[in-house]
């Protein structure tokens, strides 16, 4: 029995060696079969389709090409998971693909923002009494009434007037009579010129005065002028009404140059300056453009809309501006010519920004981009990753995302 037993652990052990003997002899064979490698095919838009001979892709209908030429497993030609991507000619034409040159262009922004108007404060006047008397007459007796520099406000009854009128008037009928006294002439003219003055320093007029050296008769009433042109907003008297010294009479506004108030947000602060020309319109008077400027930008943010407060000088030519009307402001300002692409030509992924250069060999190329200020027309300013030159994918985001309007590109392609 023993040597049965061990009979049957040699065939054993025996077989065991020649298999693996024939393992050994077979494995290189083997390995170079691995080694031959068949050809990939892939779609440049559709990487997850996948065949081992050329065709068309399923989805989109593109031409699948050699899963090399796409650049799949090779890190260097990666930009953070972006390969680069054939396209012929035909292809992109099919698409509708188009390029654009990055170049620079000047970055100009418009802020379009709602204004409200208001009175300019420096047109603002108070009249006041420097006299006591009693208001004879009214020239002006409309809140609202428009009046010009030098009209008649109204006539007014001053004892104080009346004697300081009837001393210049005296003082003149003496200097008449004294012909040979040259020193008590000399004095009375020094005499006169300050009662003239102190006329003049209670709002007597230049041709009132001229028709008292005149006449040389005074007359028991004074008519107080508008010293300012513009609209009466407040009137505080009535005929008949005692005055007294230093009393507000009217409150005139000049609304020729009006002010108006509006909000910047943020990232439009560094660029907003002083004297920066601005243009006002109404919602309902689009044709008509009121011209003004930045006249001052206040110290402070508002805390609630985190917006700050910028007022602008706006000439009303017409009066049609009136305070508390809401009007439409827009500030135009330009940050000079920048290395720029339209908006379409970048693609965002998260915090990455991209953009898809065109090499010579028709291979789009992602890099990596930081842009800066959007302008008014559709351009972005391109701070790093472009210098100007480069040949770029007008549509970046066509790439990589359009798997819906390849299908419906394609679908009307084989229509037709």
């Amino acid at each position: 029995m023993k040597k049965i037993y061990i009979i049957i652990a040699i065939i054993i052990i025996s077989s065991f060696g020649i298999y693996s003997y024939r393992d050994f002899l077979v494995k290189p064979v083997d390995v170079a079969k691995k080694e031959e490698k068949k050809q990939i095919y892939t779609c440049p838009m559709h990487p997850q389709i996948i065949s081992d001979k050329p065709g068309s892709c399923p989805i989109c209908g593109m031409d699948l090409v050699p899963i090399e030429s796409v650049g799949m497993g090779d890190k260097k030609e990666e930009v953070e998971g972006l390969s680069k991507v054939f396209i012929s000619d035909k292809q992109a034409k099919m698409l509708g693909l188009t390029y654009e040159k990055a170049e620079k262009r000047e970055i100009k922004r418009e802020i379009v923002t709602s204004a409200t108007i208001v009175q300019d404060e420096t047109r603002l006047y108070k009249i006041n009494t420097k006299i006591s008397g009693w208001v004879e007459k009214l020239y002006v007796n409309q809140t609202g009434q428009y009046v010009k520099k030098g009209q008649a406000l109204m006539d007014v009854y001053s004892p104080e007037i009346l004697s300081a009128k009837e001393e210049y008037i005296s003082i003149l009928k003496s200097i008449e009579k004294l012909k040979n006294n040259d020193s008590l002439k000399n004095t009375l003219i020094s005499l006169k010129d300050s009662a003239k003055e102190r006329l003049r320093l209670l709002d007597v007029s230049e041709d009132e005065l001229e028709k008292l050296e005149k006449e040389k008769k005074a007359e028991k009433i004074v008519t107080i002028y508008s010293p300012f042109s513009g609209f009466v907003l407040e009137k505080m008297i009535v005929e008949g009404q005692k005055l007294m010294m230093n009393e507000t009479v009217f409150t005139i506004s000049d609304l020729s140059r009006v002010w108006a108030d509006i909000d910047i947000y943020q990232p439009d602060m560094p660029f907003v300056k002083i004297g920066m020309p601005v243009s006002i319109s109404l919602p309902y008077m689009k044709n008509r453009i009121f011209q003004g400027k930045v006249s001052f930008i206040y110290p402070q943010l508002n805390l609630e809309t985190r917006t700050l407060r910028v007022r602008l000088e706006v000439e009303n030519q017409g009066y049609i501006l009136k305070p508390q009307m809401y009007a439409e402001a827009r500030l135009k300002y330009s940050v000079g010519k920048r290395v720029s692409v339209s908006e379409t030509a970048v693609y965002r992924s998260g915090e990455r920004e991209y953009v898809f250069i065109k090499d010579l060999d028709n291979h789009l190329k992602p890099v990596i981009v930081k842009t800066g200020i959007l302008s008014s027309d559709g351009y972005y300013e391109i701070l790093s990753g472009l210098s100007g030159g480069e040949e770029v994918l007008s549509s970046a985001s066509f790439l990589i995302d359009s798997e819906s309007n390849l299908k419906a590109v394609f679908k009307k392609a084989h229509e037709h």
